[in-house]
């Protein structure tokens, strides 16, 4: 009569069993290396090393940056004037140059960047898609003279935003950024729909 196989006491060998978890852990090695084709890229990030700040992005971000505006570099601290320098508050998410966020609200990171070429100043927001960056020009205007700035970016997180424009339940809001001035209001601003606004109380 044939007696069909206790789960528990069903004899394998030490070197059946160590191989079968070898082969497991292996194929989740594999899985965990294989790039998820669903993964949103990744974001840029701000970062501080040896006293130093920059802006680290991947490099579909910065070819895109490049292609929009021809020899486009950030600016850098030594833009900015020394109040901005000693009061600003870097983290993995804004310099005075920079804001790391969700201005759209469609799951993926998007950067505000301030910097210059050779001739001309922008402010360039890269927005975040599955198929690659794309850049939009916010301002450019003419290299005068080389100063330093006193106005530096900030994130405004979305729920100072949603606070601030009590939004119809239907709207999709997102982070928003302001710029800072030493002795003057503010100026805040998020995205609306198709261009970015003032935000207002």
């Amino acid at each position: 009569m044939h007696r069909p196989a206790d789960p528990v006491s069903h004899r394998t060998s030490p070197r059946r069993a160590a191989l079968a978890l070898c082969g497991a852990a292996a194929v989740l090695a594999l899985c965990s290396a294989t790039p998820n084709p669903q993964a949103p890229p990744p974001c840029a990030e701000v970062v501080t090393k040896g006293g130093a700040v920059s802006v680290r992005m991947p490099e579909p971000l910065h070819a895109a940056l490049q292609a929009a505006a021809p020899g486009f570099r950030p600016f850098s601290m030594a833009d900015y004037t020394n109040d901005v320098r000693k009061a600003y508050h870097v983290t993995p998410l804004q310099a005075p140059w920079a804001v790391v966020g969700d201005f759209d609200a469609d799951g993926f990171c998007d950067l505000l960047i301030d910097g210059r070429t050779r001739t001309d100043t922008y402010r360039l927001c890269a927005w975040g898609a599955p198929e690659g960056p794309r850049v939009m020009t916010l301002g450019r205007r003419r290299v005068r003279a080389v100063a330093p700035s006193a106005a530096a970016l900030a994130l405004v997180p979305r729920s100072v935003v949603a606070i601030k424009r009590r939004p119809d339940p239907r709207t999709r809001l997102g982070d928003g950024f302001e710029v800072q001035v030493a002795g003057k209001p503010a100026q805040s601003f998020y995205w609306k729909q198709v261009r970015f606004a003032r935000l207002t109380r």
